[in-house]
């Protein structure tokens, strides 16, 4: 099984999957229940535009939603029969315009979901006269203006999605009135001022997410006064003051992330006692004081990120989990010695403690974690050196002394991963000085010289290999008979095998593998050495903002056996396409209804690999939320 990789945090660019990690798209067992797609029934309980239609990501419709209220002014009978209109469903399409007033006239509705489409102006009053609704998501549009303290009508409302829009003005204080409230969304927005301060103390909540706005203020103290809160994501705000009392009693917590804000003070002993937490990050403020002083209980951690605060003191024997696989402690004033207990942590994937006050050595105990792939930290000893999984070492800003290991990453290790320590040896791209030699018999000096000029001359193949290797994979400019495209691939075979007339003559309709909503994939292949790839063609390139390509750059160095490889982009003014590897299989929508259950066991075992190196293991993190059986592709391996 192969996933296709369609999205970075909370950006949209790529191709058409939308969801984050921190988006519950209607993620309980109430919206799984009720939630129908495009079904008009005798009873006129559900509804999508046009009649009888199913709306979704395979259809586009430019459509403005006044069209919607003009088509029942048309008949009286179905304006009656409005009133029995229980879901609304619009979602993933193209719809414009302002949202009209009169959906307010539809009292009955349930469920009013107009997500992901392009909707401009203000949420109208009469919304929010719907008394019936449980779930509305208007999220992923333009919409702006300010939230009325009338939502406190919605009293049967459990889900609200109001995140990636242009609101802004306070959240208003009435969601703290909504008894049933579980879901509250509203990231990525321009909300400002405090969070309600009663916010949660009469709600049944258990997902809060306001990231990525400019709230200020205090943590309110009741958010998990239901006691089910399970997510709090409040990052990239001004929030200050400490982590309130009740969220470190809050033992239903799974997932926190407080980073980039100003809060401060010390964590408490009960805090780092949430039994269920298994991903925590408050980098990025002011906390301070020790950390080594209490026994940590968090005994299902798997990401833990304390870094850029203030903390001090030893470094703890333990957190108290087996799961730990990325761990931050970096640049914060931590002192003493790694301690030996850290090489018990056998899931361990990536490891930082740059920018500390850490001396002494290197536990020889570390070289024994397999998995660890990236690693900042210390003084080094000769084992670590022959982790084959390690790839990338820094050991900036320590006190750290002795050598460098002469192997692995360390060969050629660039000056500033070694600055600011009391280390020698190495390569002369280290910059740091010779270690002292002790006095041998002469037959040393023999072999040294020849494992010296070995290594030299080793080491100036792999240099000319390199720059070669960089120069392939640089942007180039080439012309055609169509105009100037701008190529650049992330594979040095593929650059020297696949030509812009590859990629161009593959654009034919007997050679569509997949129609989607944002453009064909097509079937290439190389005249060169019959090389086969995918191109998938990329629909109004005007429209893509400024960061796409250099993002798209960044899965180039994905590497993952459940994920289809990009080997290549090409774009001009008149169009742009993404070159994948061709992987030989079959759409997983396709076959997925004649499957067994052993082998939809394994498909999901193969998907869940793939958002687990995406989510976990990738330095920028890849998050995957939105799934969706057409980008998977199964193949007998």
């Amino acid at each position: 099984m192969q996933i296709l990789d369609d999205k970075v945090d909370h950006s949209d660019q790529l191709m058409n999957i939308v969801a984050t990690d921190e988006s519950i798209r209607h993620n309980s067992n109430l919206y799984n229940k009720h939630h129908k797609f495009g079904i008009l029934d005798s009873g006129f309980k559900s509804i999508s535009w046009p009649n009888s239609t199913r709306i979704g990501p395979n259809e586009e419709l430019e459509v403005d939603l006044l069209g919607l209220q003009q088509s029942f002014r048309r008949n009286s009978e179905r304006n009656r029969e409005l009133t029995s209109l229980n879901h609304l469903d619009l979602v993933y399409n193209n719809l414009t315009g302002s949202i009209p007033s009169f959906l307010g006239n539809l009292t009955n509705l349930h469920y009013l979901f107009l997500y992901q489409n392009k909707l401009t102006g203000s949420i109208p009053k009469s919304i929010f006269g719907l008394r019936k609704l449980i779930s509305l998501d208007l999220s992923d549009n333009f919409l702006s203006g300010e939230i009325p303290e009338l939502i406190v009508q919605l009293q049967n409302l459990e889900i609200l999605h109001l995140f990636s829009n242009n609101f802004s003005g306070k959240i208003p204080s009435a969601l703290s009135s909504l008894p049933r409230l579980q879901v509250l969304q509203l990231w990525s927005n321009n909300f400002s001022d405090e969070i309600p301060k009663d916010l949660g103390k009469q709600n049944n909540l258990t997902v809060i997410d306001l990231s990525t706005n400019s709230l200020t203020g205090k943590i309110p103290e009741g958010l998990c006064s239901s006691g089910n809160l399970f997510k709090l994501i409040l990052f990239s705000n001004s929030l200050d003051g400490e982590i309130p009392k009740s969220l470190s009693t809050c033992k239903s917590l799974q997932r926190v992330r407080l980073q980039d804000n100003n809060l401060s003070g010390e964590l408490s002993t009960e805090f780092t006692k949430l039994q269920l937490v298994y991903f925590l990050d408050i980098s990025g403020n002011n906390f301070s004081g020790r950390i080594d002083a209490r026994k940590w209980e968090m005994t299902s951690l798997q990401m833990l990120s304390l870094a850029r605060n203030r903390f001090y003191g030893a470094l703890p024997n333990s957190f108290g989990s087996d799961h730990l696989e990325n761990l931050d402690l970096s640049q914060n004033r931590f002192s003493g010695t790694i301690p030996r207990t850290f090489g018990s942590l056998s899931e361990l994937v990536q490891l930082k403690l740059s920018g500390n006050q850490l001396s002494g050595e290197i536990p020889d105990e570390l070289s024994s974690l397999k998995k660890l792939v990236k690693s900042i930290i210390w003084e080094i000893p000769i084992n670590l050196g022959r982790v084959e999984s390690l790839v990338l070492v820094n050991i900036s800003h320590n006190n750290l002394h002795g050598s460098l290991p002469s192997t692995g990453a360390f060969l050629a290790i660039n000056a500033s991963a070694v600055a600011d320590n009391e280390l020698c040896g190495g390569d002369t791209s280290s910059g740091l000085p010779p270690c002292r030699r002790v006095k041998n018999p002469m037959w040393w000096f023999y072999v040294a010289c020849i494992l010296g000029a070995s290594v030299v001359l080793a080491l100036a193949c792999f240099g000319i290999v390199l720059i070669r290797g960089r120069k392939n994979l640089e942007l180039k400019r080439v012309e055609n008979e169509d105009g100037i495209w701008e190529l650049q691939f992330f594979h040095p075979k593929v650059s020297k095998s696949v030509t812009i007339e590859d990629i161009l003559s593959s654009k034919k309709e007997e050679k569509v593998i997949h129609r989607g909503k944002k453009g064909f994939s097509y079937k290439g292949k190389c005249i060169i050495n019959d090389m086969k790839f995918m191109v998938k063609e990329i629909n109004d390139v005007k429209s893509i903002q400024s960061n796409f390509w250099p993002e798209i750059a960044e899965f180039g160095k994905l590497q993952h056996p459940n994920i289809v490889k990009l080997i290549g982009v090409c774009r001009s003014d008149r169009g742009a396409y993404l070159v994948y590897e061709y992987v030989e299989g079959k759409n997983l929508s396709e076959i997925l209804r004649s499957l067994s259950w052993e082998r939809r066991l394994k498909i999901a075992i193969g998907i869940a690999k793939a958002l687990r190196f995406l989510h976990c293991y990738c330095s920028p993190t890849v998050l995957v939320g939105y799934m969706s059986a057409e980008n998977y592709v199964w193949t007998e391996r």
